[in-house]
């Protein structure tokens, strides 16, 4: 933590820390094989996520979540697959879907993802170039010049857009994280199941709450924004209707 920063890396690994994070993540690789054959071995778990959740290929394709949602739906989308950055260029990896939509698939894709994820770190860690660890930004940017960025985060495709300002600073800063993407198709996963299944089905989706916790309502009429508050989010629950009043 912290060690990323704008242009680079805060310090470099050692060559003994390099050896210790290979040592960890074979460690790592068997224990998770051994609690997810302990899972399999459960014939009650099994049967707890297999038809639950289900997400079809066609309204996953309509509603377009992203990440372990998608490919567990039969849909194989990866940003890091379909438009390789940064090192993902030089190294080998698979893409794992599974076709049933359920909670099930879900939990298979991501356990397939752990497995993948070993594997890549493996190999960066192997191939770890020497290069200098961070780089200074050798030209001024002008105003009003924008980037957009996307990268696969383990719950699926997080864009960010970023703005120039005056002075060198940032003017205006956009991010959609992957949880927004995966909220909406959850009115029909919990189609046809039970109250029950409700908790395990927006497990399944590894939602991040914080991420979404917020909301800008614009009304199109006077064109005014107001940010809700909790104590909005919940009137809003509650009544499903926002006034006129609540947007003052």
């Amino acid at each position: 933590y912290g060690n990323v920063i704008m242009g680079g890396l805060r310090r470099d690994m050692t060559d003994n820390e390099i050896k210790k994070g290979i040592e960890m993540i074979n460690k790592l690789d068997v224990q998770i094989s051994e609690i997810w054959d302990a899972v399999m071995d459960d014939k009650r778990q099994i049967a707890r996520w297999k038809g639950v959740g289900v997400l079809d290929k066609q309204v996953a394709r309509d509603f377009s979540p992203v990440g372990p949602n998608m490919r567990g739906s039969g849909l194989k989308r990866d940003n890091r697959y379909d438009h390789p950055y940064d090192f993902f260029k030089n190294i080998e990896f698979k893409v794992y879907v599974e076709h049933g939509g359920d909670v099930f698939s879900r939990e298979v894709v991501r356990y397939n993802e752990l497995k993948e994820s070993i594997h890549i770190i493996r190999q960066c860690l192997e191939l770890m170039p020497q290069t200098p660890i961070s780089i200074d930004p050798k030209t001024m940017i002008k105003p009003e010049n924008f980037a957009l960025g996307h990268v696969e985060a383990p719950r699926g495709e997080n864009v960010h857009w970023i703005m120039q300002g005056s002075a060198q600073k940032v003017f205006r800063w956009r991010c959609r994280a992957a949880t927004y993407n995966n909220w909406p198709s959850l009115r029909y996963q919990f189609r046809g199941n039970n109250i029950s299944d409700a908790a395990l089905i927006v497990c399944s989706l590894d939602p991040c709450y914080s991420c979404t916790d917020r909301v800008t309502v614009v009304d199109v009429n006077t064109k005014k924004s107001k940010i809700l508050t909790e104590k909005d989010l919940k009137k809003f629950c509650q009544t499903g209707k926002i006034s006129k009043k609540d947007l003052r």
